[in-house]
């Protein structure tokens, strides 16, 4: 089953609860989602976050200002990105196609896409990344 999540707005300000702020949060299988023409800004952790999950099309999105918050504990061997996989299938988790990315933080061992298992299958086609 599948379903589409398009044209919406995602900002949170100034939150004082930094643990899991997601702007978009697919969540325990999210399969064959279409997430699509959407602005998520100015959020805690990963503007894009899944767990498990497969086939889903990620496809003209902006995601800016995202992974502001460090993770709540310093010693968290993973801290976010602004796109993040976690608990991945054998099987394409995602394809994320003529998207923006505009990174503005820097933080320890941060980078735009974290994914807790080294062999996470995602396609990445035609996105532009800023920062």
């Amino acid at each position: 089953m599948g379903g589409q999540m398009e044209e919406l707005f995602f900002t949170i300000k100034n939150g004082f609860y930094a643990a899991y702020m997601w702007g978009i949060y697919l969540d325990e299988g999210s399969s064959h989602i279409i997430v699509s023409n959407n602005v998520v800004y100015n959020i805690g952790w990963a503007g894009l976050f899944q767990h498990y999950g497969a086939n889903n099309t990620i496809i003209n999105n902006v995601f800016a200002r995202t992974s502001l918050i460090s993770p709540p504990q310093p010693d968290d061997p993973i801290p976010d990105g602004d796109l993040r996989i976690m608990s991945t299938e054998n099987h394409l988790s995602w394809t994320f196609t003529r998207n923006i990315v505009y990174d503005t933080y820097q933080g320890t061992n941060h980078s735009m896409f974290k994914s807790d298992y080294p062999n996470v299958s995602v396609s990445f086609n035609n996105n532009t990344n800023l920062g």
